[in-house]
């Protein structure tokens, strides 16, 4: 099978996670970008960047040219976090269960012409981190130690028996942790009925950025989810989950990492449970260090029965 790509341009990479110490979430938004570019929130007609309607958070961003651009292919990362307030704006409806945010993409070619090409991504609040979300860093720095997800889905030609086929995609900003050469812990909890995990094991110190061109972000080359194909022959809904699971030093990591599944998957209930009740620091990561943040994409707006579009409220 042909290697597919380990990122993506233009793409929503998401991480949504619960306010600390009061109703909401936050949801962080990385975009990798050329250099020539720029990323712009399209308002709503009431100016704000996200729209509230019945079960679903739209957030669209353009992207465009910037005068007199340069035909050189470096790239950088726009970042933006917002915080959102569903419960608010619907007290009596509101259902994490049900409600969703969704983050769309258009690209604009010469003149402001919007291009076919645009990515979207969908994310239930009920997947959202358990753990607060972290601390508001100075400008635009991203959540360290936390995952930004994205799920692209290839779908099937004419051959109706053919399954849909998912590409996971995830960044991570290391801060005060690192990740070992060993890379992630993939587990294929239900591969056919398209259902996937990745396990990121970090250790205190300092993770040194060998390739700058994808700062603050490690090369995403280095995580083995970033290369994994799977499939869905049932609903094409597809599920994704990362966990981040934070320990003191290199040797618990390699060890809680070496385990076999069974022994993996109840460390990791037990660390969940400890967890509760923790507050974070201001690096992403919990205290203790044993605990887990988790974040999660399911159920993402390609394969869906029920398509959402964001409506005609944005400005254009």
């Amino acid at each position: 099978m042909k290697s597919r790509d380990t990122f993506l341009l233009y793409a929503p990479y998401l991480y949504l996670s619960r306010q600390e110490g009061r109703a909401g979430y936050r949801l962080f938004v990385a975009i990798r970008k050329r250099a020539g570019e720029e990323v712009s929130p399209v308002l709503a007609a009431e100016g704000q960047p996200a729209v509230y309607e019945a079960g679903l958070t739209a957030i669209r961003f353009s992207v465009s040219a910037l005068p007199d651009a340069s035909e050189e292919e470096a790239c950088d990362f726009f970042l933006m976090d917002f915080d959102l307030e569903p419960e608010v704006r619907h007290p009596s409806g509101f259902d994490p269960g049900s409600w969703e945010v969704k983050v769309e993409v258009e690209v604009k070619g010469p003149g402001g012409k919007t291009e076919p090409l645009a990515y979207s991504n969908m994310m239930p609040y009920i997947d959202a981190d358990t753990r607060p979300a972290p601390e508001r860093q100075p400008g635009f720095a991203p959540a360290y130690n936390c995952p930004y997800v994205y799920l692209a889905q290839q779908t099937p030609g004419t051959d109706t028996g053919a399954s849909s086929l998912f590409h996971p995609h995830v960044l991570l900003a290391p801060k005060g942790y690192r990740l070992s050469d060993q890379q992630d812990r993939l587990i294929a909890t239900s591969p056919g009925n398209g259902v996937f995990e990745s396990i990121l094991v970090l250790s205190r110190g300092d993770d040194t950025l060998e390739d700058d061109s994808f700062a603050p972000f490690i090369n995403p080359a280095r995580l083995k989810v970033n290369t994994e194909t799977y499939s869905d022959s049932g609903q094409a809904e597809g599920n994704f989950a990362v966990t981040v699971v934070f320990m003191e030093n290199e040797a618990e990591a390699e060890a809680f990492r070496n385990q076999e599944l069974p022994a993996l998957s109840r460390g990791l209930l037990d660390m969940e449970q400890a967890s509760a009740g923790n507050t974070s620091s201001g690096n992403g990561a919990p205290e203790p260090v044993n605990t887990v943040r988790k974040a999660k994409t399911r159920n993402m707006s390609s394969r869906r029965n029920r398509p959402r579009s964001i409506d005609s409220r944005f400005m254009v």
